[in-house]
């Protein structure tokens, strides 16, 4: 099992986070956008592992940004 951490300030996080995320190209804006670039790096490990192979992600649900 491979589990990709999206929380806490990581990588995955600042590209998913509305507050951090702050491009205009097709990884921001949106959440179907900022969400992009973790759904490319799962179907990236999904071709290489195949599909029955279970991966798991970590999200932050609150960033307590006032």
């Amino acid at each position: 099992m491979i589990e990709l951490h999206g929380a806490s300030g990581y990588l995955l996080n600042q590209f998913m986070s509305p507050y951090s995320q702050i491009r205009q190209d097709k990884y921001g804006g949106t959440l179907q956008n900022r969400a992009r670039f973790a759904v490319d790096v799962i179907q990236n490990i999904k071709q290489k592992t195949g599909a029955d192979f279970p991966v798991s992600y970590r999200i932050t649900i609150n960033e307590y940004v006032q």
